[in-house]
């Protein structure tokens, strides 16, 4: 609507031009500062997305690394040279994910498309949260008498076990999140307005293909992860190519 609304303002102030002494110079200076007004609104929301999709492709890579870290985490408490502050270390990196996706959430106001990105994030930090929580607990328990770490490792099978399922939950979790990420993004770009003007076309087919390549991007980072995203990004890209050609 606000793309509507800026091409309208355009058109009308061009309108306005061609009419030379026939329209007063103050309704047409207040048309064009409206328009003005309009555009410099619509630049920033197109800034503000991509900062907000740069966050989000960030946040998505230091969960993936925080996973990796509880992996060695694991590994370490098997051979019972863990210590408790690798596990505080990964919570203070989650507690750093939590801020920024706070952030992220105030900015995006009442995006759905956003909203639903960061509420399965929220969800995978909380699990996160959880599992370290509870190999913190295993560290600390170990640290008492032999007896009690005997005792202690037959547990941390059973639990290691648990904890696994969990971690592929929550890989099979970050998949869905990258290619629903992937497909809003698609989707903004399926969204733009037809405009007539030549050079109007050109802005909005920029704009989209800016938002497909974003796409490309998660669909290839939710391959990453086990997702079969292959027709989705041959068709993003020959989405791309009609664009540039104007086919």
């Amino acid at each position: 609507m606000r793309i509507n609304k800026v091409i309208s303002l355009l058109v009308l102030a061009g309108l306005l031009w061609s009419c030379g002494g026939g329209v007063p110079q103050e309704e047409y200076d207040e048309i064009y500062n409206e328009y003005k007004e309009l555009k410099e609104s619509l630049d920033a929301t197109q800034q503000s997305n991509l900062n907000q999709a740069a966050t989000i492709n960030k946040t998505l890579s230091e969960l993936a690394q925080i996973s990796g870290s509880t992996m060695v985490l694991r590994g370490d408490i098997e051979n019972g040279t863990a210590r408790v502050t690798q596990a505080e270390q990964i919570s203070n990196n989650i507690k750093a994910i939590k801020n920024k996706i706070s952030t992220l959430e105030k900015q995006i106001g009442n995006d759905s498309a956003y909203k639903k990105i960061v509420a399965n994030l929220k969800t995978i930090i909380k699990e996160k949260e959880a599992e370290i929580n509870s190999l913190k607990e295993i560290i600390e328990s170990q640290n008492t008498t032999i007896t009690e770490q005997k005792s202690t490792i037959e547990q941390q099978g059973q639990q290691l076990s648990a904890q696994e399922e969990q971690l592929k939950k929550a890989v099979k979790a970050q998949a869905t999140l990258l290619y629903q990420a992937a497909s809003e993004f698609e989707k903004f770009a399926q969204d733009v307005p037809d405009v007539s003007r030549k050079k109007n076309q050109k802005k909005v087919n920029e704009w989209a293909v800016t938002m497909l390549s974003r796409s490309i991007l998660y669909y290839q980072e939710s391959q990453k992860y086990g997702v079969d995203a292959s027709a989705d990004i041959s068709r993003v890209k020959n989405e791309i190519t009609a664009l540039r050609t104007g086919k």
